[in-house]
Order: structure tokens, then C-alpha cells, then sequence
């Protein structure tokens, strides 16, 4: 900063004032208007004087620090630290570089795991598909001719009905052989089919709640926080 003194003017000439009525004690009679007048060149040297500089009226590098520093007799100028707080910024980064090495090393880990638990649940996904595959074959081949009976046994029923209604003992009698001979076919088949369901069911099961086991691991590991 250039030096002040009697004619200058300006925001520089503004601060001084406002720190000489701070500082001093007791305060003078100034304004803080930005003009170096006879009056700001009074409390300088008023200032200078108590304080054991030259009193020449000029604000020089001396006095400017002087005055910021509070002078004899008044109160140290409050000094404020712009920059960020390196303490708290450390923590910060500390933190962060913290995770950093803790997901490092679950990304280690998942990337080591991840493998065997995916190819365990393909592999299962494979088994169910073989099994079921098998199964089905024989299962659509056993339905397919339950379906055909149970087709028949409905049309039997129907017809008894109709007899009945119109009072044909002789046709119902008939009517009721057939679906005496034919109902131990259909019963056959369906037992079968649930023994073939009741064999394959929790075998498909047992592999369908292991992929689900093994997706939630995969899923745990890509979102867990070590």
C-alpha cells in the first residue's frame, strides 16, 4: 500500500479512519470518510506519539502496522484466516482415503468370490433346466392321455345325467359301467403324475432356493460397505 498522508483519499484512507476510531482511546473525533484532512492527520499523529513513532502525520509501514496490531493502550485488531481449516480438511481426506482402502479391499474380495458363487448359481440354474427338462417330457406324456380319458369321463357324466333326468335306468346303467371300467385308467395316470411331481418338485426346489441364496450374496457383495 502507498503511504497516506494529508490530501489522499480512498477506500486505504476510509480503513485507516475506521481503525484509528477503533484502536485509539480515547477514540477521536474523526469520520470515516475517505478524505486525509487535517483531523485524520491529528489523531496519526496522536497515535504516533503514544505509540513512540514519528509523529509525522504519515501512514507509513511502521504505523500501519501499528495500528493493526492495536497500539498501546487499545485492543489487538481482530484477525480473521480465510484459507479452510487443514485439521478438519485432514480428517476429510483421511475419511475418504479410508474408504477408499475399504473398498479396495471388498472389491478384492468380490472380485475373488464373485466367480465361484455366479458359476455355482449358473450351474443350478443348468441342473434345474436338465431336471425339469427330463421330467417334463415324461410329465406332458402321462397328461396328454390323462387328458383324453378325462375327456371321455366328461362325457360319460354328462350322458348319465341326461339319462337320469329322463328317467333311463337301463342307459344309465350302461353309461355307468363305462365310467366304472375307465376311472381306474384316469386315476392311474394322475397318481403317476404326482408321484413324478412329488420326485422332481423338491429337487427343483431345493436348487431354485439356492439360487436365490447365491443372488443375495452377489447382490450383498457389490453393496456392502466393509
Amino acid at each position: 500500500m502507498a503511504l497516506l498522508r494529508l490530501g489522499s483519499k480512498g477506500n486505504d484512507v476510509k480503513k485507516l479512519q475506521q481503525a484509528l476510531i477503533k484502536v485509539m482511546k480515547p477514540s477521536p473525533k474523526l469520520k470515516a470518510d475517505g478524505a486525509f484532512g487535517p483531523a485524520t492527520v491529528k489523531a496519526v499523529r496522536e497515535f504516533q506519539k503514544k505509540n513512540k513513532l514519528k509523529a509525522d502525520g504519515i501512514i507509513g509501514p511502521k504505523t500501519l502496522a501499528m495500528i493493526q496490531g492495536g497500539g498501546k493502550g487499545g485492543k489487538p485488531a481482530t484477525v480473521k484466516m480465510d484459507i479452510f481449516d487443514y485439521r478438519e480438511k485432514k480428517k476429510k481426506i483421511e475419511g475418504v482415503m479410508s474408504l477408499n482402502d475399504k473398498n479396495a479391499a471388498m472389491n478384492s474380495k468380490v472380485a475373488k468370490d464373485l466367480p465361484a458363487v455366479f458359476s455355482r448359481m449358473m450351474n443350478n440354474f443348468k441342473q434345474i433346466e436338465s431336471s425339469w427338462g427330463k421330467a417334463d417330457k415324461t410329465i406332458d406324456a402321462k397328461c396328454a392321455k390323462w387328458y383324453a380319458v378325462a375327456d371321455q369321463m366328461i362325457k360319460l357324466q354328462d350322458a348319465f345325467q341326461i339319462a337320469e333326468k329322463k328317467g333311463d335306468g337301463g342307459r344309465q346303467q350302461k353309461i355307468k359301467q363305462s365310467i366304472d371300467k375307465l376311472h381306474p385308467q384316469g386315476e392311474k395316470l394322475r397318481k403317476s403324475m404326482e408321484a413324478d411331481l412329488s420326485k422332481t418338485g423338491p429337487e427343483l426346489e431345493k436348487r431354485q432356493n439356492a439360487i436365490i441364496k447365491d443372488a443375495e450374496q452377489i447382490i450383498h457383495m457389490m453393496t456392502q460397505k466393509l
